[in-house]
C-alpha cells in the first residue's frame, strides 16, 4: 500500500526471473520404491496387437497460409459385433469451431469454442464418401448430421449402406474431406503463427459398443472415443517444416512442386496426431532400463524453451519408468513430446505415441512445470491411449486414473510441489502463459492437496459417476474427471496397501489393453484382487456426492479418589477429600471421541499418545457420527489422531484429524523438524560498473545528498522508531482479531504445531476458503519477498493505493478468473495510513530541513499540523496525476497486450506485456518524485501554493533529472539488498520454541525497522539535494 515500499521492491523484482529454485519445505513422509517389474503373483498375459477394428490409410496435404487440410482416407472398419450394420456415424470434430450455434460454442467454461473473429472458424467437410468393393456405392446422398440435443450441431455426420455389413465382416470406405485449421487460442487443433496443430482433424468412425453406435458430438467438456487399428499416414507440407507425429517415419519424398511428403505407420493406436512448426528445436533421448523396452524419446521444443529441454526428457522417462511398473510398460518404440508455441491452447494434451507439455521461460523447478504436465500427458499413453475406456462417459477412468498415478510419480522421484504465483501477467487468453513466478519459501504441498480444495468447493455439486455433458457446471466435471477420482484411488490405495493396489492396477491394465473397460470392469477386478467385496466403497465415492470429514478430540481429568461414604461390612465408611486437591493428580482418566462430521463412511484408525511415551491404536468402522474411547492411567493423552498415516485423502479437512494437549509455553521444547536441503542459488547482486570521471562528477551531489540524508537519519534515528511504532498501530488493527480467529481455529489441532515451526498449506488452504474480508489476504504469498511482488502487482493494477485507479479492461480472457483485488477494509485502513502519513510529512520535513537536527514530540507534532493542509493538497494534486498515468495506461496496455498476444515467442510477448507495466511504474515514480519534491519546497520555503510548489518541483526535477531519479535507484536498490539480506536469514533461521519464535519476531521488527529508515533517508536526502543548489548558486 505504500509507494515507497513499491520503489524499495523494484529492483529485487527485476531479479525475480533469475530466482529459479527457492527453498523446499519440510517434505511430507517418502513413499515407496517403484515395485519390480517381475510381479511374485500370477498376472493376465499382454495381448501382442489390439483387434485393429478400424484401420486408416490417410493422404492429406497442407497449406500453411491458407490454413487448409485436402484429405482422402481409406477406412477399412470390421464388425465386430453379434448384428448386422448398415448405419455408419463419423466424427467431424472441427465442426465444433464451424460457427457459434453449435454444441461446444453453447457451452461452458474455457474449453467452449467461442470465435472471434474470421480466423477464429475452423470446419471439416466431407467432399465424396464411397463404399468400395465388388460393387461401388456412393454414399453422400444418405449423409445427414446425427444431432442428440442441438439440431445446429454438425460434428456427427451418419451415412447408410444398402447392404448390410455382416457381423465379422469388413467394409471399406474412401473419403475425401476438406478442413479448415482453426486459430490456436480457441480449441485444441489450430495454427498460431507457423504452429500447426492438427489433431481430431479427419472423419473418424464411432464405436459399435454395448449393441449400439457411440458417436456423440462435441462437447466442451468432454473428449474422445475411438477404436485401435493400424495407421498409415502420408503428410504434404511445404518444405522446412520440422513434423512430428503419431507413429514412426518410414520414408520421406520431395516433390517438384517444393513440398515433401512424409510417411508414418504405427499399429494398434486409436488416433493419430501430427503438428509442424519451422521453429521447432529437435532434441533426442532413450528411455533404456533393465526390463523395459527401449523407447526412443523426441522432443519438439520452442526456442526459448531451450534451457528446459532436459527437464522434459526427465519427466517424460519418469513417466515410462513408473507407469510402466504400475500397470505395464509402454509398448511403442517411440514417444514424441510437443513443447506448444505461445499462444496455442494444444498444451497438456495426449494422443497416441505424441503429447503436448506446456511451460514458461521462467520456470522455478519447485513449481514443477513442465514436469508436473509432463509426467501426466506421458502418462495418458497408458490410462485412455493403451486402455482406452469411453472418455465421454467415463473421463475419470483415465483422468482421474491418470491424476492419481501423476501426483503419485512425480511425488516419488522430485519430491513435494511447491507453492507459488505469477504477478504481472496480463492475463492474455488460453495458451498464454505469461507473469513472473513468485515461490513462497518453505512452503510444499502434498499429494491431493490441490484436489481437495475443488472437493471441498464442488465435491456435492453433481455425483461422480455422470457422462461428461451432463455435470451442472464445469467446475463440478473438472472434479469429478480429474481431482475427486484421484484423491478416491488413493484413499483406496491407503485402505488396501500400496502393495496390493500395483497388483490392482497391473491386472486391470493388462486385462483391459487395447480394449474399453468401463467403471464396472474395474470394480470387478478390485474384487477378485482382494478377495473381497468393495461395492460398498465405490457407493461411498463413485457413485456419492457426499464429503468425507472426520474429526477428533480429547478431553484428561484427574482419575477420582474416593470420597464420602462407602458401604462396607454392614456399616458406612467416611472418606475425607485430599489435602492438596492442587497436586499433580497420580492418574488420569481421559475420553477420545472420533466425530464423523461428512456423509461419506470409512474405516479410520486412531493413533492414541501419552505422556509417558506409550501409544494405542484403535479402529473404527465408521458407520456411526461417532465413538468415544476411554483410558485410565498414570499418563495423560498427549495427542490423539484419527487417520495418522494419512490414508484417507478424500477427508477434506485433514486438520482437524489431530488433537494436541500442548497448548502456550508447552510447545517450547518440540524441536522444529528440518527444513531440508536448500534448493536453488541466491539472487545476484547488481554492483554498478565503474565510471568515468565526467559521469562521476554529475553523479557526486546526488551521492553527497543521499548520504546527508543517511546522516540526518541517523542523528534523529529516534523518529524512525516513532514511525515504526506508528505503523505497528494500524497493523495492530487488522492482526489483533485476526490473531483471535487464528487462536480459535487452531487450539489444540496439529496444524497448530505445524504453523509455529513452518507452514501447514493444507489447514491455510482450507482456512482461507472461509474467510471474508481482511483476513482472506493471509496466506504464503506474504512469505519471503513475495510481499514485495504482491504489493506491486495490486499497484500496477490500479487496485493500491485507494483502488481508485482505471486498470486495463481486457477481454481475452473470458473464461478466466478476474485478477484478485484487494478488500475494502484493507483499502480503508490505507487511506488512514495515508492521511497519516501525509499528516507526518511536514514535521519529518521540518526537522530534515534544520543542518543540526533535534527533535521533540510536540515539536514534530506542531510541524506536521502547521503544513498538513499544504501537503494535503499536493497530496490530492499527485494522486490526479497518478489518475492520468493509469488512464493513460489502459488504452497503452491493451495495444501492447494485443501485440504481445499475437508475438511469435513467449519472450517477446514477455517483453510487451512487462514492458507497459515497466512504463507504468516510470510514470507513477516521476508523479512521486515530483510530488515529493513539491512537499520539500512547501516546507524549505514556506510556499502556500500546493499547485505552485508543484510547477517549481516539476522544473526542478527537469533541471535535475538523472540526481532526482539517482536517488530512487539508489534506495530501490538498498531495499532489495534488504530483501535478498532477509530471504536469506529466513533460510538459516531454525524455529524450535518461543525463544527463536521471538527472536525471529525481533529480526522482522528490525526489517521493517530498516525500511523505515530508507523511506526517512530517501525524504532527508531530498531535502538535501534541493539545498545543494541554491546553496551553490
Amino acid at each position: 500500500m505504500r509507494w515507497r515500499t513499491t520503489l524499495a521492491a523494484l529492483a529485487s523484482l527485476a531479479l525475480l526471473a533469475g530466482w529459479q529454485e527457492p527453498t523446499r519445505g519440510e517434505a511430507p513422509s517418502p513413499m515407496a520404491v517403484l515395485p519390480p517389474l517381475e510381479a511374485p503373483y500370477p498376472l493376465p498375459p499382454l495381448p501382442a496387437v489390439s483387434p485393429r477394428i478400424a484401420n486408416y490409410t490417410i493422404e492429406a496435404r497442407l497449406d500453411p497460409d491458407k490454413h487448409t487440410i485436402e484429405g482422402t482416407l481409406v477406412l477399412d472398419w470390421r464388425n465386430s459385433s453379434t448384428v448386422a450394420l448398415q448405419d455408419f456415424p463419423f466424427h467431424l470434430y472441427w465442426n465444433a469451431f464451424q460457427n457459434n450455434l453449435s454444441t461446444s460454442a453453447r457451452g461452458g467454461g474455457r474449453r467452449a469454442a467461442r470465435p472471434r473473429d474470421e480466423r477464429d472458424y475452423g470446419w471439416t467437410l466431407i467432399r465424396a464418401i464411397r463404399r468400395l468393393g465388388e460393387s461401388e456405392e456412393d454414399l453422400l446422398a444418405t449423409l445427414h448430421y446425427v444431432t442428440a440435443d442441438n439440431p445446429d450441431d454438425r460434428t456427427v455426420a451418419e451415412v447408410r449402406t444398402s447392404r448390410p455389413v455382416a457381423p465379422g465382416a469388413t467394409v471399406r470406405f474412401r473419403i475425401d474431406w476438406s478442413a479448415r485449421l482453426p486459430y490456436g487460442r480457441i480449441g485444441r487443433a489450430g495454427w498460431v503463427h507457423d504452429y500447426n496443430f492438427v489433431v481430431q482433424w479427419f472423419p473418424k468412425i464411432g464405436v459399435f459398443w454395448k449393441g449400439a453406435w457411440n458417436c456423440h458430438p462435441f462437447y466442451a467438456n468432454t473428449e474422445f472415443f475411438a477404436d485401435f487399428g493400424v495407421y498409415d499416414v502420408s503428410l504434404t507440407l511445404p518444405r522446412g517444416f520440422v513434423v512430428g507425429a503419431t507413429g514412426r517415419r518410414t520414408d520421406t519424398r520431395e516433390n517438384p512442386d517444393g513440398t515433401e511428403t512424409l510417411r508414418f505407420v504405427q499399429e494398434d493406436v486409436h488416433d493419430f496426431a501430427w503438428t509442424a512448426s519451422r521453429r521447432f528445436l529437435e532434441r533426442r533421448s532413450r528411455f533404456d532400463e533393465p526390463g523395459y523396452p527401449p523407447v526412443d524419446i523426441r522432443l519438439l521444443l520452442q526456442p526459448e524453451h531451450a534451457h528446459l529441454a532436459e527437464r522434459y526428457l526427465l519427466a517424460t522417462k519418469i513417466a515410462l519408468r513408473s507407469y510402466g511398473a504400475w500397470a505395464a510398460p509402454y509398448p511403442y518404440p517411440g514417444i514424441t513430446v510437443v513443447d506448444p508455441a505461445w499462444g496455442s491452447s494444444s498444451g497438456g494434451m495426449e494422443y497416441p505415441t505424441l503429447l503436448t507439455g506446456g511451460a514458461n521461460v521462467m520456470a522455478p523447478p519447485a513449481l514443477r512445470s513442465p514436469e508436473g504436465v509432463t509426467i501426466h500427458e506421458a502418462g495418458h499413453q497408458f490410462w485412455y491411449g493403451l486402455v482406452a475406456n469411453n472418455e465421454f462417459e467415463e473421463a475419470w477412468l483415465d483422468e482421474g486414473f491418470n491424476s492419481y498415478h501423476t501426483e503419485k510419480a512425480a511425488f516419488l522421484a522430485l519430491g513435494p510441489k511447491g507453492w507459488g504465483r505469477r504477478y504481472f501477467d496480463p492475463r492474455l487468453g488460453r495458451g498464454a502463459r505469461g507473469g513472473i513466478p513468485v515461490v513462497a519459501p518453505g512452503v510444499w504441498l502434498g499429494r491431493g492437496e490441490d484436489d481437495r480444495e475443488g472437493l471441498r468447493k464442488d465435491g456435492r455439486t453433481d455425483v461422480m459417476a455422470r457422462r461428461g455433458w451432463e455435470y451442472r457446471t464445469t467446475e463440478a466435471y473438472r472434479l469429478n474427471s480429474y481431482g475427486k477420482p484421484s484423491l478416491t484411488m488413493q484413499t483406496l490405495e491407503g485402505l488396501v496397501g500400496d502393495e496390493t493396489m500395483t497388483r490392482i492396477m497391473r491386472t486391470y491394465a493388462r486385462r483391459f489393453r487395447f480394449a474399453h473397460p468401463t467403471t464396472e470392469d474395474f470394480i470387478a477386478t478390485v474384487n477378485e484382487v482382494t478377495g473381497q467385496d468393495w461395492r460398498w466403497f465405490f457407493e461411498e465415492t463413485f457413485f456419492s456426492s457426499n464429503l468425507c470429514d472426520y474429526a477428533i478430540t480429547a478431553e484428561n481429568k484427574e482419575a477420582r479418589s474416593l470420597e464420602g461414604f462407602v458401604e462396607k461390612g454392614g456399616r458406612l465408611e467416611w472418606h475425607a477429600p485430599p489435602e492438596n486437591r492442587k497436586k499433580e493428580a497420580a492418574s488420569w482418566e481421559a475420553e477420545v471421541t472420533v466425530l464423523r462430521l461428512g456423509e461419506v463412511r470409512l474405516p479410520v484408525e486412531v493413533l492414541v499418545e501419552f505422556a509417558d511415551g506409550t501409544t494405542k491404536t484403535e479402529t473404527w468402522d465408521g458407520r456411526d457420527r461417532w465413538t468415544r474411547f476411554r483410558y485410565a492411567g498414570a499418563a495423560k493423552v498427549v495427542r490423539a489422531t484419527v487417520d495418522p498415516l494419512g490414508k484417507i485423502a478424500l477427508d477434506v479437512k485433514p486438520a482437524n484429524n489431530a488433537w494436541i494437549d500442548e497448548t502456550g509455553l508447552a510447545r517450547r521444547d518440540r524441536p522444529r523438524p528440518p527444513r531440508g536441503d536448500q534448493v536453488g542459488r541466491p539472487l545476484p547482486l547488481l554492483a554498478p560498473e565503474p565510471a568515468g570521471a565526467a559521469p562521476a562528477a554529475r553523479v557526486s551531489p546526488m551521492l553527497g545528498a543521499l548520504g546527508e540524508g543517511f546522516a540526518a537519519v541517523w542523528r534523529n534515528r529516534g523518529l524512525a522508531v516513532l514511525v515504526l511504532l506508528g505503523s505497528l498501530g494500524f497493523a495492530a488493527l487488522l492482526a489483533a482479531p485476526l490473531a483471535v480467529s487464528l487462536e480459535r481455529d487452531l487450539a489444540h489441532t496439529g496444524a497448530s504445531v505445524d504453523m509455529m515451526y513452518g507452514f501447514d498449506h493444507g489447514w491455510w488452504q482450507e482456512w482461507a476458503e472461509r474467510q471474508t474480508g481482511p483476513s482472506g489476504s493471509l496466506g504464503p504469498d506474504l512469505l519471503g519477498v513475495g510481499f514485495a511482488a504482491k504489493n506491486l502487482d495490486l499497484l500496477l493494477r490500479g487496485h493500491l493505493p485507494l483502488g481508485l485507479f482505471p486498470g486495463p479492461r481486457d477481454e481475452a480472457d473470458p473464461g478466466g478468473e478476474p485478477a484478485p483485488g484487494v478488500d475494502p477494509l484493507i483499502l480503508g485502513l490505507g487511506a488512514l495510513y495515508l492521511l497519516a502519513q501525509t499528516f507526518l510529512t511536514g514535521g519529518l520535513l521540518g526537522v530534515f530541513r534544520e543542518p543540526a537536527g533535534g527533535w521533540t514530540f510536540r515539536g514534530l507534532v506542531h510541524g506536521s499540523g502547521f503544513y498538513a493542509g499544504r501537503l494535503l493538497r499536493v497530496m490530492l494534486l499527485a494522486m490526479l496525476g497518478a489518475w492520468i498515468a493509469f488512464a493513460l495506461h489502459a488504452p497503452l496496455a491493451r495495444w501492447a497486450n494485443a501485440r504481445a498476444r499475437e508475438a511469435v515467442s513467449e519472450t517477446a510477448a514477455l517483453a510487451w506485456s512487462l514492458g507497459h507495466y515497466a512504463l507504468l511504474l516510470l510514470a507513477l515514480v516521476l508523479v512521486h518524485m515530483v510530488s515529493s519534491f513539491a512537499k520539500v519546497i512547501v516546507v524549505v520555503e514556506e510556499r502556500s501554493s500546493a499547485a505552485l510548489a508543484l510547477l517549481s518541483s516539476l522544473g526542478f526535477c527537469g533541471r535535475h533529472l538523472g540526481r532526482a531519479l539517482g536517488q530512487y535507484a539508489a534506495v530501490a536498490a538498498l531495499g532489495a539488498l534488504l530483501l535478498l539480506a532477509w530471504g536469506a536469514l529466513d533460510r538459516q533461521l531454525e524455529v524450535t520454541g518461543y525463544k527463536s519464535q521471538l527472536a525471529f519476531l525481533a529480526l522482522a521488527q528490525a526489517l521493517v525497522l530498516a525500511r523505515v529508515g530508507l523511506r526517512l533517508a530517501l525524504l532527508a536526502s531530498q531535502v538535501a539535494l534541493y539545498r545543494r543548489p541554491a546553496r551553490a548558486a
